[in-house]
């Protein structure tokens, strides 16, 4: 689960990896991607001997192929399905990786909150075919964390 992993990251690279895996859930939730296992979560020893986590990879919207799974490859907070995650989901994980489930939920709402505006940004400045912002519109809509910024992804 991503719960555990939470843990692991904790214990090898310290408290600060929590954030950052956090916000990166935030944005496999954001992007819909169903595919984020435990080998999209590696770790780098710049030093020989301090662990951080490698840049962020092999991220990508798997919802312009309707016939996939619309889970996450991992349980979050107890869940799976997208239309399950909540902000409870995140409080949730926080909890179980000892941190402060209100820290992990404000974190989480401004991550969400920056995603949704980026994509405001960036649907000005390029031309995103109607195949990809569709599924993604309806996956936000769908997503009770993001419901309340669809309207965005417009």
């Amino acid at each position: 689960s991503y719960d555990q992993l939470a843990q692991l990251l904790i214990g090898i690279v310290g408290e600060s990896a929590f954030d950052e895996l956090l916000r990166r859930l935030v944005f496999v939730v954001a992007s819909g991607n169903n595919d984020a296992h435990l080998k999209n979560w590696s770790l780098l020893y710049p030093d020989g001997i301090a662990a951080t986590l490698t840049p962020l990879y092999d991220q990508t919207f798997a919802g312009q192929w309707p016939k996939l799974d619309r889970n996450l490859a991992l349980k979050l907070g107890g869940a799976k399905p997208f239309v399950a995650i909540e902000m409870g989901r995140f409080r949730e994980l926080a909890r179980r990786a000892g941190q402060d489930p209100d820290r992990a939920a404000q974190l989480a709402a401004s991550t969400i909150a920056q995603i949704a505006e980026a994509w405001t940004v960036l649907r000005r400045e390029i031309a995103v075919p109607d195949e990809y912002l569709a599924p993604l519109r309806r996956h936000w809509a769908a997503v009770p964390v993001l419901a309340p910024h669809a309207s965005q992804i417009a």
